[in-house]
């Protein structure tokens, strides 16, 4: 198993959210379940990013995480489940910086410094995360990773249009072109 692919002992949102379950699981095996999930999404998307979403298998995944199949599947229903579990996971910090620095407060120049700045910080945090996303523009139209990743842009989209909704009450040319 690669290095990048062992378990972290960092605490994700599910592992807290999974807290809860602990009345009703024996003692040591929520550890074991949030391990897996956490191997298999940090697995994927150093498979992903190393060689394209299309390029990698399931079987592939699972076995670099050191688990069968059925537990992938247990867990994200899907390749494409798995997928957009990870972007979601992690972009969604992203998403929560990205909001904060598109609010609109009477000087375009800074929210956009703001805007740019949040940007670059996750690309350079998230670099494999970040390059992988981007490809996925470059995948067919019809293909899972485009999909998936047209749900995120759009949601991009709509931070980018508010702020210049908000911009254009103070900059008369702007009004109209927030599209």
């Amino acid at each position: 198993m690669s290095r990048a692919c062992q378990p972290s002992n960092s605490r994700t949102k599910s592992a807290i959210l999974a807290i809860s379950l602990t009345a009703s699981v024996p003692n040591g095996t929520l550890a074991v379940i949030m391990n897996n999930r956490e191997n298999l999404l940090k697995c994927a998307l150093e498979m992903f990013a190393a060689r394209g979403y299309e390029a990698v298998g399931v079987q592939e995944i699972a076995g670099a995480a050191g688990i069968k199949k059925p537990t992938l599947y247990h867990y994200f229903g899907s390749k494409s489940g798995l997928l957009l579990t990870l972007l979601t996971e992690a972009f969604e910090p992203f998403f929560v910086t990205l909001q904060a620095a598109a609010i609109y407060q009477g000087d375009v120049t800074i929210t956009l410094r703001a805007v740019v700045g949040a940007y670059f910080n996750f690309a350079r945090q998230n670099p494999r995360l970040y390059r992988f996303y981007l490809s996925m523009w470059f995948a067919p139209p019809d293909s899972d990773p485009f999909k998936v990743c047209l749900a995120f842009n759009e949601r991009q989209q709509q931070l980018l249009e508010t702020l210049f909704t908000s911009a254009a009450n103070d900059h008369g040319n702007m009004k109209g072109r927030q599209r």
